[in-house]
């Protein structure tokens, strides 16, 4: 294991140096260090920014209620991957600290370097860091398309929910491999086109019934369903077309197990798994609880799917049982060992 703070290149000089908070300026060239609002700025484009809403995230998506536990599961993976001790750690795509503050409490990471693109996003973080009295995390705003710090300076290289915003998140993942340690690992928690593919197809066969039948719904109902359908694959044509494309899509892709695991390979990877199990649940229980959870977001009653429910009770007897599918859930952790 290594003690000494990771190492970033000065943009004066090239030369290396520790990211540490009460670093400020060179010490080959003297230079100031860049920084916005105060945070450390690693950014090669400092135009850039998340297209993701400040204002309405941390709501959307629950930041705080569930940070300890989410980041006990990743203790428990990197440990399951052979990291007996996380000395040094950077997580990419931190936000506003959804994870992070569990990183912050959880005695098993030492010290964290807790990166993201957006400033609003990490002063924010500042603010519940202060809030909780964490001395182990340092911040820099870093784009997740290129990690300026010297290889092998840390144990895990983590991240929750970033990978799929990540236009040409392979070479994210080809750095990753290159700054985590001999012996080290990558943990990320990412939405899976395996059971996401099984939400699409409900979506379809419902529409295709309706229409059959000349059920009608209203224009809110149809836009979900025709949403949801239409998701999973629009999510893989992301993955094989053009990536330039994407700069304005917020959530390009979902991925497949098995591509992920090959992915890693080719990267030099020694072991990629990935842990994508739940309570067990027939598959097209959970495939319409993803569409239910979907009308929550949009604020619709989900009651208009009732009629419906012989085609998830079909979904589940023609894929779930003969596929093994019935404790899979449409989010996973990937595991990179090194």
């Amino acid at each position: 294991m290594f003690d000494t703070a990771p190492q970033f290149q000065c943009p004066a000089c090239q030369a290396w140096g520790p990211v540490v908070p009460e670093t400020t300026d060179c010490t080959a060239c003297k230079a100031p260090f860049p920084r916005t609002e105060g945070i450390l700025d690693l950014r090669a484009d400092r135009s850039r920014d998340t297209l993701l809403d400040l204002d309405s995230y941390d709501a959307d998506h629950g930041v705080g209620q569930a940070s300890r536990r989410i980041a006990t599961t990743y203790a428990r993976l990197l440990q399951g991957a052979g990291v007996a001790r996380a000395a040094h750690v950077l997580e990419i795509g931190a936000g506003s600290g959804n994870l992070t503050l569990g990183l912050a409490q959880e005695p098993y990471f030492e010290s964290i370097l807790s990166t993201d693109i957006s400033a609003g996003f990490l002063k924010r973080l500042i603010g519940r860091l202060s809030d909780t009295g964490a001395g182990n995390v340092s911040l820099a705003l870093v784009d997740g398309n290129s990690l300026p710090f010297h290889p092998g300076g840390f144990d895990a290289v983590i991240g929750h929910s970033i990978l799929h915003h990540i236009a040409r998140f392979e070479d994210t993942l080809a750095q990753c491999h290159k700054l985590v340690r001999p012996g080290g690992a990558c943990v990320f928690g990412e939405p899976i086109l395996d059971i996401h593919a099984f939400a699409s197809l409900l979506a379809q066969n419902i529409l295709l019934a309706a229409e059959m039948s000349g059920h009608v719904f209203g224009k809110k109902e149809r836009q979900v369903l025709t949403a949801v359908a239409g998701r999973s694959a629009i999510k893989h044509g992301n993955l094989m077309g053009d990536r330039d494309a994407l700069a304005q899509v917020e959530d390009k892709f979902q991925f497949s197990i098995d591509r992920m695991a090959e992915l890693g390979r080719s990267l030099g990877f020694s072991e990629v798994t990935c842990l994508n199990r739940g309570t067990k649940m027939p598959l097209g229980l959970r495939a319409m609880d993803m569409l239910r959870r979907v009308c929550g977001q949009m604020k619709l009653d989900p009651g208009f799917l009732t009629p419906f429910d012989g085609f998830a009770e079909a979904l589940s007897t023609t894929y779930g049982t003969p596929l093994g599918l019935s404790d899979r859930v449409q989010f996973g952790f990937f595991v990179f060992r090194k």
